[in-house]
């Protein structure tokens, strides 16, 4: 009996680059085994769950940087109002204003993502 496998080897924690590396397999391939040298073995299902993960994690990340940026706008403009400088201050506002639609979109992909069924 004759077996193909593909084996990824990797350091503990390194569940990264073996999921890139799975991803550009062909789909058709007949065995793929990725496993670390310490005994992890992933599955393409276990691999897409921590990348999952990994992306949700990611787009937390931006939702918070991009509301802090509104934030720190937010007060410049206010500085530049107190401060007399209409210019500015429309330009921060108008700054505070994109950094609050780019929260809002990834927010949202954020739910539809944790709430679309799987696609086969």
């Amino acid at each position: 009996m004759h077996r193909d496998a593909v084996v990824i080897g990797g350091s503990a924690g390194s569940h990264k680059p073996p999921a890139r590396i799975l991803a550009s397999l062909p789909a058709d391939l007949p065995a793929t085994v990725p496993a670390c040298p310490v005994g992890h073995s992933y599955s393409p299902q276990s691999l897409l769950a921590i990348r999952s993960d990994d992306a949700e994690e990611a787009t937390c990340t931006a939702v918070s940087a991009v509301q802090e940026k509104s934030m720190i706008v937010e007060e410049l403009m206010t500085r530049s109002r107190t401060a007399g400088d209409r210019a500015a201050a429309g330009a921060y506002a108008a700054k505070a204003t994109r950094a609050d639609h780019a929260a809002a979109v990834l927010q949202e992909h954020i739910t539809r993502s944790a709430t679309a069924p799987a696609r086969r």
